[in-house]
């Protein structure tokens, strides 16, 4: 099986940020390819209710923001944010692989405005 490029879905997540979110046969996992500068999101904090996210940083790097502790990471390390656990990070040209288990879906995601 191949997926390609041109059959994800490209979603504006920040005013500097946008995932290629690709699709997968099944929902127990997903993966997509991250491009973010500056905040992400804009204002607030985000918390998925279901998912557990794997970022591989590819290059760039960030700083996150997770559950009032913060880590700076750059190209070669992961980060594991657990779900119910609230988040943003501050992006400096960061490319990043991220893996969900299970597939992420936009009714997980809560938007915290504080």
């Amino acid at each position: 099986m191949i997926i390609r490029k041109k059959e994800a879905q490209i979603e504006k997540i920040s005013s500097e940020g946008n995932v290629w979110d690709y699709p997968m046969p099944n929902e127990q996992i997903g993966i997509a390819f991250q491009g973010l500068n500056g905040r992400v999101p804009d204002y607030g904090w985000y918390k998925n209710k279901a998912c557990y996210e794997i970022c591989y940083l590819i290059s760039g790097s960030g700083i996150f923001f997770i559950d009032g502790s913060n880590f700076k990471a750059s190209a070669g390390d992961v980060v594991v944010i657990e779900r119910n656990k609230k988040s943003y990070i501050e992006a400096k040209n960061l490319k990043m692989i991220t893996i969900t288990k299970p597939n992420w879906s936009e009714e997980q995601c809560q938007l915290i405005k504080k």
